[in-house]
């Protein structure tokens, strides 16, 4: 594997010699990118090798051991879906009656207002990272209710 630098002209930049990396495959140039550390001012590459591949760390989700499962009666104004929870790892709802579900993160959901339109008999788990404020709720009418599930 032959890896060579091309000169190209600075455009803007002040810098007069900026280059990119290129590996000859088959006759065609591939541009190369080195992969820092993100540190500012850093040139230091992550680490990586042949063997072991590019080492990436991350923070991965802790498994939970609890749930809580509760019913919200729907209604035709504002309810609270679930309080504000700085411990929520996740949180899911399903929609259990026969009318559409505004469901908003954080306060007074409205038919206009709204993060999730819910269809009847519908399901909504939260992306992660996981929202942790208040969660309200609106029914299009008042019948059956919400299953809502923390952990």
């Amino acid at each position: 594997m032959t890896v060579t630098a091309v000169v190209i002209p600075a455009i803007g930049s002040g810098d007069t010699n900026p280059a990119i990396g290129v590996q000859k495959i088959g006759g065609v140039n591939f541009q190369t990118v080195k992969i820092l550390d993100g540190t500012d001012g850093s040139i230091a590459p992550i680490p990586g090798d042949a063997t072991n591949g590019l080492r990436v760390y991350t923070t991965a989700a802790q498994p939970v051991t609890t749930a809580t499962l509760a019913s919200v009666a729907s209604s035709a104004s504002s309810v609270t879906l679930q309080a504000s929870n700085a411990a929520r790892k996740g949180w899911c709802c399903f929609n259990n009656s026969n009318a559409v579900l505004y469901v908003k993160w954080g306060t007074t959901a409205s038919s206009s207002s709204f993060v999730v339109k819910l269809s009847a008999g519908g399901y909504y788990e939260l992306p992660g990272p996981v929202y942790t404020g208040i969660i309200t709720g609106i029914w299009a009418s008042a019948n059956g209710s919400a299953i809502v599930t923390e952990w």
